[in-house]
């Protein structure tokens, strides 16, 4: 399986569980988006170029052993019109993005409204 059938059906399974518990096209969510910068100059370039694209980012700091470190870079948006293929478009978009900076995309995730955090 390739990465974007994996991604597509990691994405479908999100979507599957948000529609489970309520959330609907009109359901206003905040999405976090999660990056993984194998440099903090890349850690650094992407969050310059996805806040550049209108999604401030923030370097969560540096994780993993000495020799394998990685860098979080989590950004996000609210909106009030999720689908699966806007869910399906941010995944491509957020892979480019690592793709260029030498990250890996991690996925996403949300607080539904009116559930309790897990």
């Amino acid at each position: 399986m390739d990465d974007s059938t994996a991604q597509r059906r990691r994405d479908q399974a999100l979507w599957e569980a948000w529609t489970t518990h309520g959330v609907t096209s009109a359901t206003q969510l905040t999405v976090d988006y999660f990056l993984y910068a194998r440099s903090r100059e890349g850690a650094e370039g992407l969050a310059a170029a996805l806040a550049q694209a209108g999604f401030p980012a923030a370097i969560r700091g540096a994780r993993g052993f000495l020799w394998m470190r990685r860098w979080l870079v989590q950004t996000g948006e609210t909106s009030a019109h999720w689908s699966f293929e806007k869910l399906q478009e941010r995944s491509a978009l957020f892979i480019r993005y690592a793709e260029q900076f030498q990250a890996d995309y991690d996925g996403c995730g949300a607080a539904v409204p009116g559930q309790a955090p897990a």
